[in-house]
């Protein structure tokens, strides 16, 4: 390895250090704001409707399992796929119920 010669002048980055931490959730594929609020609400609703093993709750394990990935904050994140996990409890539940019945 070769050594600078003193009078090498020294080069400056030519991009700053990675803010990806700081950068818009939109703008790295995460749901911004007003998607995850209407996507919440939209849970809401269907929770308040007494919604239970149904076409519906189908639905709503879709849209949660699209939802997930582009969730950031890690606490809701949690929530939301404790949630998908007990729709998904429900739906085996309900689904062996209905075999031993048929």
């Amino acid at each position: 390895m070769t050594e600078k010669p003193a009078d090498d002048p020294v080069r400056e980055p030519s991009s700053p250090a990675c803010s990806m931490r700081q950068a818009d959730d939109t703008y790295m594929g995460y749901a911004g704001r007003d998607e995850l609020v209407a996507f919440l609400n939209g849970r809401l609703e269907a929770e308040r409707a007494g919604a239970r093993v149904t076409l519906e709750t189908a639905r709503a394990v879709r849209k949660l399992r699209e939802a997930l990935p582009r969730v950031r904050d890690g606490g809701l994140h949690a929530d939301l796929a404790e949630m998908l996990r007990s729709h998904e409890s429900n739906i085996a539940r309900a689904s062996e119920i209905v075999g031993r019945v048929s």
